[in-house]
């Protein structure tokens, strides 16, 4: 992109997104309030340029030249816009988490019906790992051992060799 020290043109930006140009709204005098309508589609717009990786102070920058608002509106249309992203994560994962879910449970299914056993045992471990139902691995340890020893232990590594 852009340097935060250079003016960043939204045109440089739609060009980027192969959408139409963004028609910034002539300025309104000060303290006139944005319409719904305007601030969801500014937040909209900072979405997509986060997710295309624009750094932080270029989509701050943007903002204030093409929108007309201040640096700390400005931040707070990226501050919305993030919580935008985190809020549709979330959401993905427990849709993601209740499609492998269903998944499992449909091979632990036809697995027993196909007397598969090895293949049913399987299905239903990760089916409880999966759900967070499994007992933690416990970790033998003395207490002669070295921080070192434990956190290699942890990761799967040879407890006798340092990290």
């Amino acid at each position: 992109m852009t340097s935060p020290s250079e003016p960043v043109d939204i045109a440089d930006i739609t060009h980027m997104l192969n959408d139409e140009p963004v028609k910034t709204p002539a300025p309104r005098p000060r303290g006139d309030k944005t319409s719904e309508a305007e601030l969801e589609q500014r937040i909209r717009l900072v979405v997509k340029w986060i997710t295309l990786g624009m750094p932080y102070s270029d989509v701050v920058a943007v903002c204030c030249t093409n929108f007309g608002v201040c640096d700390r509106t400005a931040r707070s249309y990226v501050a919305d816009a993030n919580q935008r992203i985190k809020d549709a994560n979330v959401k993905d994962r427990d849709l993601e988490i209740a499609k492998a879910k269903a998944r499992y449970e449909s091979l632990l299914h036809l697995s027993s019906e196909d007397k598969q056993y090895s293949a049913a045992i399987q299905a239903n471990n990760s089916l409880v790992k999966l759900l967070g139902l499994a007992e933690p691995e416990k970790i033998e340890h003395g207490a002669s051992d070295t921080l070192t020893q434990l956190v290699a232990q942890i990761r799967g590594g040879d407890p006798k060799q340092s990290v």
